[in-house]
């Protein structure tokens, strides 16, 4: 873990610069300026997910090219979604992109399963963290493009739905057993 942030501090403090730079650029005539925070902030993830396969000795291509491809091409959505409301209208718009943009985050999801699972097998517990914490963002990341596919009062109809259903089926029980 040590050796791993050795390695990375500078491009653990450009994440954290991306971050500050997305914090002040966020106001919306800078849609040039998130681009570009969002484009450093998938680099140096990137980059740090690759230093993290190298670490760990990695030997299967598979997971290598899997983890690293499946990492830029979420991140580069997350880019152009954060970007400009322009671009972000036009995919949510278009749906085939908006399902491209969902299954290049479940493959960065099921990417970090697999690779969880392969640090598993190498025996470097110790290393559980990252792909953990990629697993997060790559949930985050997922519940934002199924919001963007499904409208936000579905979601909530839906939910209340559910505990509706739920509460009935136990006062149905609790009458049974009376």
């Amino acid at each position: 873990m040590k050796e791993i942030i050795k390695n990375n501090k500078y491009r653990l403090l450009s994440i954290i610069v991306a971050f500050v730079y997305n914090f002040i650029a966020s106001r919306p005539n800078s849609n040039l300026l998130m681009f570009i925070s969002s484009l450093i902030f998938m680099l140096a993830i990137t980059h740090i997910n690759f230093d993290f396969l190298e670490v760990i000795e990695s030997k299967s291509k598979i997971i290598f090219t899997l983890s690293i491809v499946s990492t830029f091409a979420a991140y580069l959505f997350e880019a152009i979604f954060s970007s400009s409301f322009y671009l972000n209208d036009m995919i949510v718009q278009n749906y085939s992109l908006s399902v491209v943009a969902f299954v290049f985050r479940f493959i960065y999801f099921i990417s970090n399963i697999v690779l969880m699972f392969h640090i598993l097998d190498l025996k470097k517990n110790k290393y559980l963290f990252f792909p953990i914490f990629n697993i997060f963002f790559s949930i985050c990341l997922y519940i934002e493009v199924i919001s963007f596919l499904i409208p936000v009062f579905l979601i909530l109809e839906i939910i209340i739905l559910i505990i509706i259903e739920y509460l009935e089926k136990k006062n149905e029980n609790k009458k049974r057993f009376d």
